[in-house]
């Protein structure tokens, strides 16, 4: 599972389950300064997360729907049987709204 955060704790914990095998981006080269190399790091974890079968996030995020977004962009109609919030008002915003589509 690719595993996205900017906490290292979330890191560390999600490693306690052995029975998954998470990827992630090396924390210790970012910092905490807003760089190039920092931006890098979030359009790898967009490219990663929008390629995956499913995608579990917040849909508060700009990061969250980008990946919608680039779900449907590769004409994966389906693409909301694929995505589970963990904020669930902010699905339930994004679900009203493309009812009308």
């Amino acid at each position: 599972m690719w595993l996205a955060t900017d906490e290292p704790s979330v890191i560390k914990e999600a490693l306690l389950f052995k029975q998954y095998q998470f990827l992630h981006q090396d924390m210790t080269t970012i910092s905490t300064a807003q760089t190039g190399h920092d931006l890098d790091g979030v359009i790898q974890d967009i490219w990663m997360m929008s390629r995956a079968k499913s995608f579990v996030g917040t849909f508060s995020s700009q990061i969250g729907r980008i990946v919608l977004e680039l779900f449907y962009a590769q004409g994966r109609h389906d693409a909301m049987d694929h995505v589970r919030s963990t904020t669930y008002h902010a699905l339930y915003g994004l679900l009203t709204a493309f009812d009308g589509l």
